[in-house]
């Protein structure tokens, strides 16, 4: 098994497959709705070198392509208050 997939493996099993974003579960079969995916909290344009570098969590396909390179404090607040507002 490669290093990404057991590091995958590893936080689906620590954030017991919930989303870090959202707060939603997520998905371990590739293509599924929700798919679990490896989110970098810092990404390559905030300066991360290689995949090794670590300092990264579990995220559902959506909020990892949400991302966009943004901030991530700036991301989590405004999923936070999207999911305050559908309640």
């Amino acid at each position: 098994m490669h290093k990404r997939q057991l590091t995958l493996n590893k936080l689906f099993f620590e954030h017991a497959g919930i989303c870090y974003w959202c707060k939603r579960g997520t998905n371990r079969i590739q293509g599924a709705p929700r798919q679990a995916t490896i989110d970098h909290l810092k990404t390559k344009a905030m300066g991360r070198e290689s995949f090794s570098d670590g300092g990264y969590v579990l995220a559902c396909q959506e909020c990892n392509g949400d991302r966009n390179h943004e901030e991530v404090v700036r991301l989590k607040a405004e999923k936070r208050k999207a999911l305050l507002v559908s309640y």
